[in-house]
């Protein structure tokens, strides 16, 4: 999942254990998760957002993004990201897609790997020329969740792979 909302907003500026099939095995409130950011993010819910990233992400939270062409790769803390979604969702008219899928669970003791493909499709306010922008994209990522005090709690976030397009033309990843 990571994610598109990392992924918006540079296009617009901006475990060990056994294997299971998606969602087999994992945790209710994990998936809760991905489906209320889904729907926080396609309402433009920015404050919804930011609270769910707050509740959810552990206070050493980082993203991973894909490395740039010289090999450096993005980091972002919890405060970061935060900061990242009040950065894009003004630049954000309209969405038309935001959606994430669990493709894979990895469970291990106090642990679960998640790999995600998230999917986006939306429509940017008028540039200063008065023109709109439709941005449409893919990416995969592999999110890192734990215990912490019976409660899940994700770690990390790394991007694995992100196809971005605007106006049909590729966006470079960084």
């Amino acid at each position: 999942m990571k994610t598109i909302k990392t992924v918006v907003a540079l296009a617009l500026l901006a475990l060990a254990g056994s294997g299971f099939s998606a969602q087999k095995g994992l945790s209710p409130s994990i998936k809760a998760y991905y489906a209320k950011n889904d729907a926080l993010t396609i309402k433009k819910d920015l404050k919804g957002v930011q609270k769910l990233y707050a509740d959810t992400y552990t206070a050493d939270f980082v993203s991973l993004g894909n490395p740039n062409k010289s090999g450096k790769v993005t980091t972002r803390s919890r405060a970061q990201e935060i900061a990242t979604v009040a950065q894009a969702i003004p630049f954000i008219d309209k969405f038309a897609k935001f959606e994430t899928r669990i493709d894979h669970v990895t469970l291990g003791t106090g642990t679960a790997t998640i790999k995600t493909t998230s999917r986006v499709l939306m429509q940017t306010v008028a540039d200063p020329s008065g023109k709109k922008h439709e941005i449409s994209g893919s990416s995969t990522s592999e999110d890192l969740w734990v215990l912490v005090g019976g409660v899940w709690k994700m770690k990390s976030s790394k991007t694995i792979t992100e196809d971005m397009k605007m106006d049909g033309q590729a966006i470079p990843s960084h």
